[in-house]
Formats: structure tokens, C-alpha cells, sequence
């Protein structure tokens, strides 16, 4: 067993995604501050370094691009290429809590519905960024 540690100042990390380059994505985080990192080949780095931004990630492909949330906002975010990029209105409805990606940039997660006697989620998938 690998413990992965956490980032500086912060008390206590868990990891959520991992991909077959072996690298592994979750949240470290101090009382509540969530902080979405990555490690990989024995580091760990925050995704969101330098953006204030709160959150977590929750998966990861083998391209390297991570999905995740805004704890501080509820936004969906997409960790790409070193941008955090926010994915909320990327399938032309309020994308929540994006859950999963695959290796062609597919993200799947819920949006709301409503309607005549309708109010609830459904799942979706997107592709934001080719």
C-alpha cells in the first residue's frame, strides 16, 4: 500500500479516480476546504492551483483530463490541460455533478428535469473539448 499523503496545510485526503497511467485524483482538504489534486509518480499537485477554486475531482481518463465539482459554487469542472474549465452549461442545460470520463473526452453525469407532474434528475453525457 501507497499512502499518497496530501497537499501542504491540508490534514487529510481521499482518492475517488484512477487511470491505467496510474495516476489518481480525489481531494485533499484541511477542516473544509476541499482542494482537487492529482498524483502521480509520487507527487501530489492541486488541479486547481492558484484559482481559489474549492472542489474535488472524482474521475480521470488516460489522457490525463479529469472531471469533477465546485464545492463552493456546485459547478461541474473539467480539469484539461492544465485549465480548470467550467462544464455547467456545456450540454446546452445545467450539467450537474459530473461523475465520469472516457478517454475521447465524453463526460457523463445529471441534469435536472421538470415538467407537468416532473421534477428530478437525468442522466446525461457530454463532450465539452475534443
Amino acid at each position: 500500500m501507497t499512502d499518497l499523503g496530501t497537499l501542504p496545510g491540508d490534514l487529510s485526503s481521499f482518492a475517488s479516480g484512477i487511470n491505467e497511467r496510474g495516476q489518481i485524483v480525489g481531494d485533499s482538504h484541511a477542516v473544509v476546504d476541499e482542494h482537487p489534486f492529482l498524483f502521480y509518480k509520487g507527487a501530489m499537485v492541486n488541479l486547481a492551483d492558484g484559482s481559489g477554486l474549492l472542489g474535488t475531482a472524482i474521475a480521470i481518463n488516460n489522457r490525463g483530463d479529469a472531471v469533477g465539482f465546485a464545492t463552493t459554487s456546485g459547478h461541474s469542472l473539467l480539469f484539461h490541460k492544465n485549465q480548470v474549465i467550467d462544464i455547467t452549461n456545456a450540454s446546452g442545460t445545467t450539467f450537474l455533478s459530473a461523475q465520469g470520463i472516457n478517454d475521447p473526452g465524453q463526460i457523463i453525469g445529471i441534469v435536472p428535469v421538470s415538467g407537468p407532474g416532473l421534477m428530478g434528475y437525468h442522466a446525461a453525457v457530454c463532450t465539452p473539448v475534443k
